[in-house]
């Protein structure tokens, strides 16, 4: 029987586990083996938002106005009505890291506004303009980890989001650690729950509210972008306040 050598092995470990290329937000996303879900929001009509990623995973409005984005079309919520809506997110199941991110230019800044959320995985949002958190759930929130945390919230404090101006938000979790980069700086790291599993069957994902119920955004939102991997500084090099991009 043949077996692979150890050195073999080795190498071929280290380039699965490699991060990617960094790809610069300042110019649109370009789909790779990592993203489970990209909207680039380019139709300009309809009410279907198209996924890039490759794996089908096309939205339907509900409600908001296609508008020009931070490139090419974008869409505007109304902040209190409307989304986009996913009904089966079935890329985004067992996820042991990954990145969310977006870029976003905000009307209502009071009170806390969704940006991306995958009912039972994740939500990803801002709040008073001032903070941005990360909520996530071990195999939909109903099994423990090994802390005894079925599911946690992670909040960052301290930064200025700025109405009527464009921002690119992402947050990172690499099975511990929740990083938070905004337009292209490290803002801050915060220690999150171990070893959780993002993703199971649920209600589905939406743009711009929580599960379709609250938390509605208000403006722009262009360039959502979801990967099963951690996109910025994976080796968490950088301090806050350092440029990732």
């Amino acid at each position: 029987t043949f077996r692979t050598p150890l050195p073999l092995l080795l190498a071929l470990s280290s380039v699965c586990l490699a991060a990617p290329a960094l790809q610069s937000p300042l110019e649109p996303f370009q789909p790779d083996e990592h993203t489970l879900l990209l909207y680039h929001f380019d139709e300009g009509e309809g009410t279907v938002a198209r996924d890039a990623s490759g794996h089908g995973q096309d939205g339907v409005l509900k409600g908001p106005q296609w508008a020009k984005g931070r490139f090419g079309g974008g869409l505007w919520f109304n902040g209190s009505s409307d989304s986009v809506f996913l009904q089966r997110p079935d890329a985004l199941r067992g996820l042991k890291q990954i990145t969310v991110e977006c870029w976003f230019n905000q009307d209502a800044v009071s009170g806390r506004r969704f940006l991306v959320g995958h009912d039972v995985g994740f939500h990803f949002e801002v709040d008073d303009a001032a903070a941005m958190s990360i909520s996530l759930y071990n195999q939909g929130g109903g099994v423990p980890n090994a802390e005894g945390k079925p599911h946690q919230q992670v909040l960052l404090g301290g930064v200025s989001v700025r109405p009527g101006r464009w921002h690119h938000l992402a947050l990172t979790y690499n099975g511990g650690t929740v990083s938070y980069f905004l337009d292209g700086v490290l803002r801050g790291r915060r220690d999150g729950p171990r070893d959780f599993s993002l993703g199971a069957d649920s209600r589905g994902l939406w743009v711009g509210c929580y599960v379709g119920t609250d938390f509605w955004y208000g403006g722009l939102i262009d360039e959502v972008r979801v990967s099963d991997v951690v996109r910025y500084d994976p080796e968490g090099k950088l301090q806050p306040g350092q440029q990732v991009f």
